[in-house]
């Protein structure tokens, strides 16, 4: 298998894919299975901008979020696009944004990209974006769950966390599982999201 190495995986990451898709990465860990809107976006004049994003679910992945899907991190095998037979600690998140803070979402998500170069036990991850539901998603691949965790307390993370639910419109939620390469996919990860949270979009 061939890898790069993490410094010029994260060069080669940041060339390729939209800064849109990169911010996503604070989600990671850091959201809450909160399902009630938050204060400004159940306030009067808030609550139009938000009625065409009630047909948006966690549970559904998003029609235009793009072709380019698959995972990209220094465990994916530059040939084939594939993770190494294994077991892995993958989480997924799922990120209702308040439309008018996409572009705050940028600027905090930024260095905690930055950092996952030198996190420990980082493995992969998949960001897709859908600008019809004002979401941002992430599935990210660890080599623990100790790991994740590393990152969720970083300095980086943690100097995001008090923000997010200034950002969110009230539904964020991540869920974590264990289990082998072949389940690190959209798919399951849309699978673990709507379970048992029909009520939670």
């Amino acid at each position: 298998m061939i890898l790069l190495s993490s410094t010029k995986w994260l060069i080669a990451s940041m060339a390729v894919l939209p800064s849109t898709l990169l911010s996503g990465l604070l989600l990671s860990g850091c959201a809450s299975d909160d399902s009630q809107p938050s204060n400004a976006a159940s306030a009067g004049s808030s609550s139009n901008q938000f009625t065409e994003l009630a047909a948006c679910s966690k549970a559904v992945l998003e029609q235009d979020i793009g072709q380019d899907t698959a995972l990209v991190g220094p465990g994916v095998d530059q040939k084939n696009g594939q993770l190494a037979p294994g077991s892995y600690f993958i989480a997924t998140t799922y990120l209702a944004l308040k439309p008018d803070q996409v572009d705050a979402a940028l600027e905090l998500g930024q260095p905690i990209v930055e950092s996952l170069a030198s996190m420990h036990g980082f493995v992969a991850f998949s960001l897709t974006q859908s600008a019809t539901c004002a979401s941002l998603r992430t599935l990210t691949v660890w080599q623990t769950e100790e790991d994740m965790m590393a990152f969720v307390v970083s300095p980086a993370h943690l100097k995001a966390m008090p923000r997010i639910s200034s950002l969110s419109r009230g539904t964020s939620n991540t869920v974590g599982w264990q289990a082998n390469e072949t389940d690190a996919t959209w798919s399951q990860a849309i699978a673990h999201l709507g379970q048992g949270t029909n009520e939670d979009r």
